[in-house]
């Protein structure tokens, strides 16, 4: 498994890698607040989290325990390519920032008042 740090503080604690393994999470909150940390995820087929396949995690059949337990030991075995993969996390994350969303609504809606004439 990976090291796993506890500073003493009962809200802090700290790994080199994340499983979200829920049969079902309709919008993936927790895998970007997560990926925000720079930490690579391993997250089943059913999240609603779009990840980028290799780049900044993993995505595994649901109730595949060989393909988790083969995940899990590449992101332990591997350093480089565990923080690689948080680094593009945490990049791929910040594009997908709540900031972010709103301007993208924002544009949107806008470009749909100009299209009607407003």
């Amino acid at each position: 498994m990976s090291k796993a740090y506890y500073d003493g503080s009962f809200s802090r604690h700290v790994t080199d890698q994340m499983s979200h393994l829920y049969h079902m999470d309709s919008f993936g909150v927790v895998i970007y607040g997560v990926m925000t940390c720079g930490l690579p995820v391993i997250i089943t087929e059913n999240c609603g989290a779009k990840i980028r396949e290799g780049v900044d995690g993993f995505s595994i059949p649901i109730r595949d325990v060989q393909a988790l337990k083969e995940k899990i030991l590449l992101l332990y075995e591997d350093k480089d390519l565990r923080e690689q993969m948080g680094i593009n996390a945490r990049q791929w994350a910040k594009q997908h920032s709540w900031e972010k969303y709103r301007e993208r609504i924002a544009s949107l809606l806008f470009h749909i008042y100009q299209k009607r004439g407003g």
